[in-house]
């Protein structure tokens, strides 16, 4: 079965990062996750955007996507993953601003407060509450 997907997957294109990229989002996820243990840095590079989608929520994947973003090197995620989850907490709900903050807890003690701190003071009191449970885990407050 794995072989027969694997064969789909990679007979939609010649571009086999645009397959990955699309299939991460797409149907045929597991697949792609399996592929993208084994890609290079410039490889994990080209689907960051998606792999850090993928570690916003809760789902089957959610430890592969993570563990190839932390091939990176750390310089590479403090500079580059902020943004790319800016889009995505801006209409997030508590999942995803649990599921950052746990990916930033993994590369950044300063991204991670900042964005605790934020989330507890967030209107929605169930971001409220997820920055307040990551503000005392790290053993720290809502004042700076």
């Amino acid at each position: 079965a794995f072989s027969s997907a694997l064969r789909e997957l990679f007979s939609k294109s010649n571009d086999p990062i645009q397959i990955i990229k699309r299939e991460l989002l797409g149907p045929q996820r597991t697949t792609a996750l399996y592929i993208v243990k084994s890609l290079d840095l410039k490889g994990i590079r080209d689907c960051v955007r998606e792999l850090v989608f993928l570690s916003s929520f809760a789902h089957g994947g959610i430890d592969t996507a993570r563990a190839a973003l932390l091939r990176l090197p750390r310089e590479y995620l403090v500079g580059n993953i902020p943004a790319i989850s800016e889009q995505i907490l801006q209409s997030g709900t508590w999942d995803e601003y649990r599921r950052m903050l746990e990916l930033y807890e993994t590369f950044d003690m300063d991204l991670t407060l900042r964005l605790a701190r934020r989330a507890a003071r967030n209107a929605d009191p169930d971001i409220r509450e997820a920055g307040m449970d990551f503000l005392t885990k790290l053993g720290a407050s809502i004042d700076e």
